[in-house]
């Protein structure tokens, strides 16, 4: 995989990247295991393989993640009063950026508190 991204990039990906992506193509493979679902209406039977249990690249791996952080949030740490959710985007290359250099990171998220209280 390194080769061809370097075919295809300048750069090379971080080693944490490299691993997510090798386990979430290791994932998916009904050798490495998986478990057979039977639909209750028809009785059609499905292999579903294991996902790869890493952040980042894997959807569903990423949504299970993110469901079972929310209801921790929900249910532990939040009081139970009503939300407003604010997202911020930034295109690739920044996000880039952001994961690598602090300092950015830092002066992007004070930018957003601060138009976020100014709203």
């Amino acid at each position: 995989m390194q080769e061809q991204i370097a075919e295809h990039t300048a750069a090379s990906l971080p080693n944490f990247v490299l691993k997510a992506f090798d386990a979430y193509l290791g994932g998916g493979q009904l050798a490495v295991g998986f478990c057979r679902v039977k639909c209750k209406t028809c009785r059609q039977e499905q292999v579903v393989a294991w996902s790869c249990k890493k952040r980042g690249v894997c959807a569903s791996c990423a949504a299970k993640r993110m469901v079972e952080e929310f209801e921790h949030l929900l249910k532990s740490v939040l009081p139970a009063v009503p939300y407003r959710q604010w997202l911020l985007s930034m295109p690739l290359d920044v996000r880039y950026l952001l994961g690598y250099n602090a300092d950015m990171r830092k002066a992007a998220l004070a930018g957003f508190v601060g138009a976020t209280k100014r709203h």
